[in-house]
């Protein structure tokens, strides 16, 4: 009830939902084609452009 009530404004309680949405989305580690585990996330995004490339 409290997010339909302050809505997505400028607030302290918005801003927390946010951080832990954004903590709960992160990608920590993935797994490459070769079964290694990245968990650099230089190592992340390569990997992830290359296969999207493909």
């Amino acid at each position: 009830m409290e997010w339909f009530r302050e809505g997505e404004k400028n607030t302290k309680f918005f801003h927390t939902i946010v951080k832990g949405r954004r903590k709960r989305l992160k990608v920590n580690r993935i797994q490459n084609e070769e079964g290694e585990w990245l968990e650099d996330q230089e190592e992340i995004a390569e990997a992830a452009i290359d296969y999207y490339s493909r």
